[in-house]
């Protein structure tokens, strides 16, 4: 019940402000409304697009604002309704978090332009109408920008703390392959002539722990080509079978997108 709540509870949200602004539609409608039977079904349009915001991230605050500016043409009282303004808000907020700076500033673009369509829709609205309503959009964009910085740092954290992880198993099975090569190696030279069978396997063992570090080798030169351009450190060489491994970064460390 908790999951589910912690889930849906944007969902749960959207559909009250619905409920909220068509009651109000109908009962409490302004008095320079053109028609309450206009309003109700307008407000559930606008919110509406809110519903599919998980899907479309950027879409859904622009479609919310695309429906309020065009619903001002036939009505502009639609915007003095606590729901309608309440989910422009809201959108405002989400453009804010897209995912790329360049969608955010966009959004709030957009979110200009339609205080600008509205304010010249309604017949008392005027520049310091939009100047104010601007202003206060302003902060929720804000907000909205910061919670996706922060969100993307705490994705980085995780990456990179992956990586160490990565890196020092990759280590740890770096090291226990040296050792064991060695090892085989000076087994074999204490054999006697006559143990060609315990000699195979344990130059079958030399050869996979050499093979094995030469992957190894190889894919540390492919890491750290690829990491240049993050500027992370990347692992060293193992010139020889025999040298202990260093340090290993993924070739990927990213998962979606914040």
């Amino acid at each position: 019940m908790v999951a589910l709540t912690r889930r849906y509870w944007f969902d749960a949200a959207v559909a009250a402000a619905i409920a909220l602004g068509v009651v109000q539609a109908l009962f409490q409608p302004h008095a320079d409304s053109a028609s309450r039977w206009f309003v109700a079904p307008a407000v559930a349009v606008i919110i509406a697009p809110l519903l599919l915001w998980r899907r479309f991230p950027f879409g859904a605050p622009v479609a919310l604002g695309v429906a309020l500016a065009a619903a001002t043409f036939f009505d502009y009282t639609v915007i003095y309704d606590l729901a309608p303004a309440l989910a422009a808000v809201a959108a405002v907020f989400l453009a804010g978090m897209a995912e790329k700076r360049s969608l955010a500033f966009a959004g709030l673009a957009l979110a200009f332009a339609v205080v600008a369509v509205v304010t010249h829709n309604d017949p008392g609205g005027g520049v310091d109408d939009l100047a104010v309503i601007a202003l206060a959009l302003t902060p929720c964009w804000l907000l909205g920008l910061a919670l996706r910085r922060k969100h993307e740092e705490a994705e980085l954290a995780v990456a990179d703390e992956r990586a160490r992880i990565a890196r020092e198993l990759h280590d740890i099975v770096g090291h226990s392959v040296s050792v064991m090569t060695v090892q085989a190696a000076a087994v074999r030279r204490l054999l006697r002539s006559d143990q060609k069978r315990e000699r195979e396997a344990l130059e079958a063992v030399e050869h996979a722990g050499r093979e094995a570090l030469s992957s190894r080798s190889r894919g540390c030169a492919i890491s750290r080509r690829s990491s240049r351009a993050h500027a992370r450190p990347g692992c060293r060489s193992t010139s020889t079978w025999t040298a202990i491994p260093s340090s290993f970064r993924p070739a990927s460390t990213s998962p979606r997108t914040g």
